[in-house]
């Protein structure tokens, strides 16, 4: 059963193709953008965007696994406290209970998939990392 604010969009796409016009769409931390390609119990795959010096605030969810894969660009990923650098094509994982956050250090734009299964709407927790 779907539920969240995009319920009544995502339903609208089980008989249509699914591109970044007809999905939903939702800004998050510093300009950066997601759209939510498929959201079901099983699994949330969005893309996502996001621009020079940005990055999402450290946390970890419970149940969820999460792979990230990137489209393009270059990406700096933390992982229990160590770094990962993930190029175009190359993807990582972060498993339930893992503390991690992606990052762009770069000068440019990365694009990227975040494929999140089971899809638990309500499983994300913040962590203070300073």
């Amino acid at each position: 059963m779907e539920t969240g604010r995009w319920a009544d969009e995502l339903k609208t796409q089980r008989k249509m193709i699914i591109n970044k016009k007809n999905t939903p769409h939702y800004t998050w931390g510093n300009n950066c953008g997601a759209w939510v390609l498929l959201q079901s119990e099983y699994a949330i795959i969005k893309e996502e965007i996001m621009p020079p010096s940005a990055e999402e605030s450290l946390h970890y969810h419970t149940k969820m696994e999460q792979l990230f894969y990137i489209l393009e660009g270059q990406a700096n990923f933390f992982i229990d406290k160590e770094v990962h650098i993930v190029n175009q094509q190359e993807a990582i994982k972060a498993a339930p209970n893992q503390h991690h956050k992606i990052c762009n250090h770069s000068n440019e734009p990365i694009r990227f998939l975040v494929i999140s299964f089971p899809g638990k709407l309500d499983d994300r927790i913040e962590v203070n990392d300073k």
